[in-house]
């Protein structure tokens, strides 16, 4: 079966209108959109893609998951004054409206819909929307947190109900946490949601109870709160690799959607975080394993220009299909990431095997079961809820720089991106092979006898080759030639007495031979022994150094 080929991009100039008109400085902005695809201009990369043509969401979409009502409050938007705009902002937690608001959301999430239909049908590999505004904080009746429509939400929506899918997986690492995507498919096991997210305990925003690791409904949903400020590279590497995959790989997606923001890189205010630009294409790297590549990035926070934009580029070329840039040593997780990640694993283990033989945070801590939550929240923490929630919202809840420490932050990521290193090798693979490695077979003789029942057999080789050329993948490869390794290469690991030991296997009878065989360990011998391990040498540092010398990417030798 053929694999759908090329990464679906997807952006309007229209979701650049929308900005807050009575607080200019406000960081949902449209340099956000514009700072991404300039750079991503900078690296040549939108002309690689295959441009997707953008469309509205319709109504009936919208309602997938919001009412009728709220949907024609965002619409009715459109038509009203300054002032109106402002009162009605101020009945929602962090959202502006904007005359062009509703243009732009109904934008954004036709583009993610779009999205994940060309991926669904094969029409590409992975898709990426660049959109906004963002989604994954707004709720069924409610603008919540920059976002407007449930882009990702309502897309994860589409596909199973739409498009036939049975499991779709949901990985959300924007900095915040996703509450509207959570309360969305809480108690629906066709969608498994992921959530890596800065919590405080509960002190940080949007300050929900909910957004707790105990929160797993029927083990579809998962939460890994960050209760310290900090987070690098090594931190959310951790989660990745000791939750999500297991997880993921159990689940076994049909689609993945990343609601991707990247308000943990470094120098962003709101995430007081350390993540360098270069590891979320190392994140987008290891989602591309899941679902047979069916991978859709969807564009969600992130307000340090700089880091955002270098970020997300990075992000595409991990899609195209570029080398992830080399990450700085990663550090340790903070102990409070180890204390999430093995409370996570807890809360998680009676819903998934994968988590059955690891060990235990708290012996003595009771297991939850799925009908009730069982942290008791921090003295002093306030949640929002009904009870809490004010009468009005500002707009002034946000976490800034001072212009001396974001001058401070936008230096240290002009240094990191100058030092990354995103050069790309003319060949993704290459292979060395010589035939003369077949002339090594068991029971061999100067009469060339046959390869006999030993399984290090040359037909291993022949086979693999065979295979390589019959599915075509032989010829996408750079040819190396082979060679002989030198002595003095050999010599490198091996003593001189050991190879002039093989050396004379050459001059010995099949009798002699035999014999020589039965005082080694797992080892046959024939007199073409020393030309067959040279060449397989020669071949190995050949490929090496067209690896090492940035000639191709990946290397494979027979």
């Amino acid at each position: 079966m053929d694999q759908p080929n090329g990464v679906g991009f997807l952006y309007d100039e229209c979701m650049l209108v929308p900005h807050c008109v009575w607080v200019p400085t406000y960081p949902e902005c449209p340099s956000r959109l514009k700072a991404c695809i300039d750079r991503c201009h900078h690296y040549r990369l939108i002309e690689r893609c295959v441009q997707i043509p953008t469309r509205v969401a319709t109504e009936e979409e919208i309602l997938l998951q919001h009412s009728k009502e709220y949907y024609d409050l965002v619409k009715s938007s459109a038509s009203m004054s300054l002032n109106e705009l402002k009162v009605l902002s101020e009945k929602f937690d962090a959202a502006y409206f904007h005359e062009g608001t509703y243009r732009a959301a109904m934008t954004a999430a036709g583009c993610t819909l779009e999205a994940i239909e060309q991926v669904v049908k094969g029409k590409v590999r992975h898709s990426l929307a660049l959109v906004r505004p963002p989604g994954h904080h707004a709720l069924r009746t409610e603008s919540c947190g920059y976002c407007f429509f449930n882009n990702v939400a309502i897309a994860a929506k589409y596909a199973v109900e739409k498009l036939g899918l049975s499991r779709v997986l949901i990985v959300d690492w924007d900095l915040h946490h996703g509450q509207g995507t959570q309360y969305m498919f809480y108690d629906d096991p066709r969608v498994l949601y992921f959530s890596i997210h800065r919590y405080e305990n509960g002190s940080f925003w949007p300050c929900l109870r909910q957004s707790d690791y105990d929160f797993v409904g029927q083990g579809f949903n998962v939460n890994v709160p960050f209760n310290k400020t900090g987070m690098k590279d090594g931190d959310y590497m951790a989660i990745i690799q000791q939750i999500l995959m297991p997880l993921a790989h159990q689940f076994d997606p049909e689609l993945v959607i990343v609601s991707s923001g990247y308000d943990a890189a470094i120098g962003d205010a709101e995430g007081r975080s350390e993540v360098t630009p270069s590891a979320y294409a190392h994140f987008t790297s290891m989602m591309k394993g899941l679902a047979n590549g069916k991978l859709c990035v969807i564009f969600e926070g992130g307000y340090c220009l700089k880091s955002l934009a270098e970020g997300f580029a990075l992000t595409l070329k991990c899609l195209l299909g570029d080398p992830c840039p080399q990450l700085p040593p990663l550090t340790e997780p903070m102990d409070s990431t180890k204390e999430s990640i093995m409370q996570v694993i807890r809360v998680l283990r009676p819903f998934w095997k994968c988590f059955s033989f690891q060990d235990d945070a708290n012996e003595d801590e009771e297991l939850p079961t799925y009908f009730r939550n069982i942290v008791i929240p921090k003295e002093g923490i306030v949640f929002f809820d009904n009870q809490t929630r004010p009468d009005s919202f500002t707009l002034d809840g946000y976490e800034s720089y001072s212009g001396e420490e974001q001058s401070k932050c936008d230096e240290m990521i002009e240094e990191m991106i100058k030092n990354t290193l995103l050069h790309i090798p003319p060949n993704r693979t290459c292979i060395a092979y010589d035939d003369r490695m077949l002339l090594h077979k068991f029971g061999g003789s100067e009469k060339g006898g046959d390869e006999g029942d030993h399984p290090e057999k040359p037909s291993r080789a022949v086979r693999i080759m065979a295979t390589l050329k019959e599915n075509g993948l032989f010829d996408r490869c750079k040819l190396v030639p082979s060679r002989i390794a030198t002595d003095e290469e050999i010599g490198l690991i091996h003593t001189k007495e050991h190879v002039e030991e093989v050396k004379s296997y050459e001059r010995l009878t099949a009798e002699e031979l035999k014999l020589k065989e039965n005082s080694l360990n797992s080892v046959y011998l024939s007199k073409n022994v020393f030309l067959c391990a040279a060449l397989a040498a020669g071949c190995t540092l050949n490929v090496v150094d067209e690896v090492l010398s940035g000639n191709v990417r990946v290397d494979m030798t027979e």
